[in-house]
């Protein structure tokens, strides 16, 4: 039976990568694809000190908006494959739930950025948002950092007990590995 999935987008390479990786591995003839961009207007306010009224802030993100969808229109044909591009305002989140219910998608597929545990709690995130209110099955997909990378965060704790006490565990990135620390 033909499904439909909406796959959510914006011009960041972790969107392009999940949608590539959906028609990798996930895509079936038959099936139809609903890409959405939804455009945040109260963020563009935040930064735009100029503008201060959203049909300006609108018209200056069309072109960049065009660019966007025509480059997927191209993926879709280049491909034959069935699908529509929609182009939405409001919160991310809540747009993405909206349209995946008018939609009657089967399947969500988001990429995620890997914002950090204190970013997510402060910002919240799309993908955390999608996955608390989705009425489908949610994909977020995270593009794995190459290993030595400036965003594998190493941390240690230093031991206090005596020196017959098993060394203290280093945490790099969510990989728990024993190592030893230098004692004072």
């Amino acid at each position: 039976m033909p499904s439909v999935t909406l796959v959510a987008i914006d011009a960041s390479p972790q969107a392009e990568a999940a949608f590539q990786w959906y028609l990798d591995h996930i895509h079936r003839d038959g099936n139809s694809i609903v890409i959405l961009h939804s455009v945040d207007l109260t963020v563009l306010s935040e930064q735009d000190d100029v503008a201060s009224s959203s049909d300006l802030l609108w018209s200056k993100q069309k072109g960049q908006i065009k660019s966007l969808e025509d480059k997927y229109r191209w993926k879709l044909n280049e491909k034959g494959l069935a699908g529509k591009i929609r182009t939405e305002s409001g919160k991310p989140g809540e747009v993405i739930i909206r349209v995946s219910q008018q939609e009657k998608t089967s399947l969500i597929v988001i990429g995620s950025r890997g914002l950090s545990k204190l970013k997510r709690t402060i910002q919240g995130s799309v993908s955390d948002y999608v996955l608390h209110h989705a009425h489908c099955p949610v994909i977020v997909w995270r593009q794995q950092e190459p290993r030595g990378s400036s965003f594998e965060r190493t941390s240690s704790v230093r031991s206090t007990a005596s020196t017959s006490a098993p060394p203290p565990v280093q945490y790099s990135g969510t990989r728990r590995v024993s190592a030893p620390i230098a004692r004072r």
